[in-house]
């Protein structure tokens, strides 16, 4: 039960973003919608918003909408830095990129879950723009979406990232060591992915 949700100013699917609203009022927790640039904070946890850049209308829209957040976790004289990019395509990826250098915003991370459950629809310069050590794929086991993309695997391997799969490993917890290295554990559990007819 969170006591605040953020939310793209993209308000489709219509359908699924009254659920939300619904859900939120049920819940009691506020709701904002946020927009690039946005700064929040909340105890040792410090976030940026850096996508959508504008409102996109192209390829999937409520994907090519989700938010981008840079987070920041701070504690015991560590820290780690991790890219949420929602469902964003390679349009909005390629948005980002570009406000993200022209603004100086400081894009390598040391984690990054991968958009879009590491579908093959990425930009080729997203692993090497973020720079991030562990590249984290959520997706369900034998969806049958075939998330993730072997190419995108590949591109991120070869960008020298450790490549996290929640459907080969589980549920993925990534925490900052004392010493400034990053520490991943795994653990799996048993509710596989079931197909719809």
């Amino acid at each position: 039960r969170p006591a605040h949700l953020l939310v793209s100013q993209f308000r489709e699917p219509a359908q699924a973003y009254e659920q939300v609203l619904a859900a939120a009022e049920a819940s009691g927790a506020s709701v904002r919608e946020t927009r690039r640039g946005d700064e929040l904070s909340a105890g040792w946890l410090h976030w940026r918003v850096i996508a959508p850049v504008t409102t996109l209308h192209t390829g999937s829209a409520p994907n090519n909408n989700s938010l981008a957040v840079i987070a920041e976790v701070d504690g015991d004289g560590s820290s780690v830095r991790a890219l949420f990019g929602g469902d964003m395509e390679a349009e909005e990826q390629t948005m980002m990129i570009r406000s993200a250098t022209e603004d100086g915003v400081p894009a390598d991370v040391d984690v990054v879950k991968v958009p879009h459950h590491g579908s093959a629809n990425q930009h080729p310069r997203l692993a090497e723009f973020t720079d991030g050590e562990i590249a984290v794929m959520s997706c369900g086991q034998g969806n049958d979406y075939g998330h993730p993309s072997p190419r995108t695997v590949a591109d991120w391997e070869r960008a020298g990232a450790s490549v996290i799969r929640t459907d080969l490993m589980g549920d993925v917890v990534v925490s900052a060591q004392s010493d400034g290295m990053v520490a991943v554990a795994t653990r799996r559990v048993a509710h596989p992915w079931q197909p719809t007819s």
